[in-house]
């Protein structure tokens, strides 16, 4: 009886191989009963693939990339970008006053620029080609834009008489390595400004001059590199299928904001010099002491928050909880390095000023004022890199647990 109740056991399923199911190979557009596959006929569809087979590349147990046999070629094979004509008369204020702009600021050339990003965020491997203006004057300035903004948005310039071709070729990296490249860039600027608070308090004025020269430098190359990581990591977002998730690149763009602060805060700290009251030693030395002070007790707790979180020893995840909790804390209960800087501020302009007979009116004149303002921006600058890290923070913990 025993026998005839036996549940009946088909064929056992072989155990699969993982290690072969994670290699990157070639399979046939066309199933074994000649069954349409779907996924990679909506790519043949969509990008007009005429291939048999396609490449399939696994990322991990739930997603792959597939991709055409010869994509690896695909960006060093001109013949095969897409080519898209840009028309100058499709921008209104560049084609009719560029030329007679006699600056060279980014919104001069935005309009080009939003343009050029436009045609080139839906495809991998694309060209732009822009006739040479007729008007002499109009074609300096384009071409001396191109320049900039090939180095901006990381597009490759090319002439050839009549025409300008701007090749856009799709990202070399993923977003977690460009996410990493980035960090590591943006080190070089916390690093550096960091040694200046560091040695604020031995530099006189003249000796911070050219230390704020140096690190303004500094921090502008770092920005060149940053901006161009942040404009592949955009073409990769936007790239389609979007194969990405969005965090890392969310993650790229706290960094870039915190570069543009420690950025803002060397050309503040720059013009501060400018306007400090060399005429009088006394309110130059109360001024220049809180200089010293913002430094040292607000800009410089902000970078290391900062770096903790992104290079600091540990698990990510804890790091992260860590930075989340003291900004709920400093938001909640306690005052922030930045708030203590402006209230103990006020408190030693104003004992100081009181003890000095008359001081009083010369803090209110013009330089002083603006001298003021400086140590305020300086200081906002700081208290925003903090409300950054707290942001990438969340970020990351969010990364973490979706992973």
């Amino acid at each position: 009886m025993g026998s005839s109740m036996k549940k009946r056991r088909g064929k056992q399923p072989a155990k699969p191989d993982m290690g072969e199911a994670m290699k990157e190979r070639s399979i046939s557009l066309k199933g074994r009963q000649n069954s349409t596959m779907n996924i990679p006929m909506i790519y043949r569809r969509t990008f007009e693939w005429t291939e048999e087979n396609v490449m399939f590349r696994p990322v991990n147990k739930r997603s792959f990339i597939v991709s055409r046999p010869d994509i690896p070629d695909e960006e060093f094979r001109a013949e095969n970008h897409l080519k898209r004509d840009l028309d100058l008369s499709d921008l209104p204020w560049y084609h009719k006053e560029r030329a007679r702009s006699e600056t060279d600021d980014p919104s001069d050339m935005e309009e080009l620029k939003e343009m050029l990003l436009s045609m080139s965020l839906k495809d991998r491997y694309v060209d732009i080609n822009i006739n040479r203006p007729a008007d002499s004057g109009l074609n300096r300035k384009l071409r001396s834009d191109l320049e900039r903004l090939s180095r901006d948005l990381g597009f490759k310039l090319h002439f050839k008489d009549p025409v300008y071709t701007c090749s856009f070729l799709y990202p070399k990296h993923s977003m977690v390595q460009m996410e990493a490249m980035c960090s590591e860039l943006l080190l070089r600027s916390i690093d550096a400004a960091s040694s200046f608070a560091d040695s604020v308090y031995e530099l006189d004025i003249e000796g911070s001059g050219s230390a704020l020269s140096d690190l303004l430098y500094s921090i502008q190359t770092v920005e060149s590199s940053i901006d161009a990581v942040f404009t592949d990591s955009l073409n990769l977002l936007w790239d389609p299928p979007p194969l990405e998730p969005p965090g890392h690149f969310l993650l790229i763009q706290a960094h870039e904001a915190v570069n543009d602060e420690i950025e803002n805060m060397a050309k503040d700290s720059l013009r501060f010099l400018t306007l400090l009251p060399r005429n009088d030693r006394d309110i130059c030395d109360l001024i220049w002491d809180e200089f010293l002070q913002v430094w040292r007790t607000s800009v410089l707790p902000s970078f290391g928050l900062y770096r903790r979180l992104i290079a600091g020893e540990g698990d990510p995840e804890q790091r992260a909880l860590e930075r989340i909790r003291t900004h709920r804390i400093w938001k909640e209960r306690e005052p922030s390095p930045h708030t203590d800087y402006i209230s103990n501020m006020a408190q030693r302009v104003e004992s100081t000023a009181a003890s000095r007979s008359g001081k009083e009116r010369i803090l209110a004149t013009s330089d002083c004022i603006k001298a003021m303002q400086c140590l305020f921006s300086i200081n906002d600058s700081a208290s925003r890199i903090e409300s950054i890290s707290q942001v990438a923070a969340t970020i990351m913990l969010y990364l973490s647990r979706s992973a």
